[in-house]
């Protein structure tokens, strides 16, 4: 793929030959055509579009905290584009046709902040989750307003619950309800911490940790 700066003849949109020309977020780009395969559903076709369709349901569920937990580097792609190729590459296990995505490798973000320290869960009543942590505020760039994502993943992988109440990273606990739907269910629980910065007239301006398990339980 090439990326036309200034161009002999300017910038170039469509067809010619064997390359193709297309205009996507403010850039002139060039890439070729794909070759073509007489066999479009080889072993190793199948076993990509596999990790693919794993990797992208994983991606649905998590969208809302994804499009704030990748959105912090500074390149053209996607926060979506960024956690699918990252976790195809590190978060499926396994050989065709037996692959799964493992949730201890998985991410729904990824930076340098410092995430929440010795993190505890518990299920201290019907369909309620808490999580307890030590406030490591002052370590690193951690401060006490940075806030604190959760996510609850079905240990399927075919449901997942989004915290939408605001945690702090000095609150030391948080106390989710899930739906009456959730009890008897394995979850995982994930989460990650953002500076106060996270609005959308300051993309790509706060920092985020990278997400980690904080917990496996099984829900009352």
């Amino acid at each position: 793929m090439g990326i036309l700066n200034h161009g002999l003849f300017g910038p170039h949109k469509g067809r010619t030959g064997n390359v193709i020309g297309s205009f996507w977020k403010k850039i002139n780009i060039l890439r070729i055509r794909p070759e073509t395969y007489n066999d479009a559903n080889s072993l190793q076709q199948q076993d990509q579009r596999l990790r693919f369709k794993l990797t992208n349901y994983f991606i649905s569920l998590n969208r809302v905290l994804i499009k704030i937990g990748f959105s912090g580097e500074r390149n053209s792609a996607s926060p979506y584009n960024r956690a699918t190729k990252y976790n195809m590459m590190h978060a499926i296990t396994g050989m065709y046709p037996d692959l799964k995505l493992d949730l201890d490798l998985a991410r729904i973000s990824s930076g340098d902040l410092e995430g929440i320290e010795a993190p505890v869960v518990t299920t201290p009543y019907a369909q309620t989750l808490r999580i307890e942590w030590i406030d490591n505020s002052g370590q690193g760039h951690a401060e006490a307003t940075d806030n604190v994502f959760v996510s609850i993943i079905d240990e399927t992988i075919k449901e997942a619950f989004i915290n939408d109440t605001m945690i702090k990273r000095c609150d030391r606990t948080a106390t989710v309800e899930l739906p009456q739907k959730w009890s008897g269910k394995n979850v995982v629980v994930m989460a990650f911490t953002a500076s106060e910065m996270v609005t959308a007239t300051a993309k790509n301006k706060y920092q985020v940790s990278t997400s980690a398990v904080l917990g496996k339980v099984k829900v009352p």
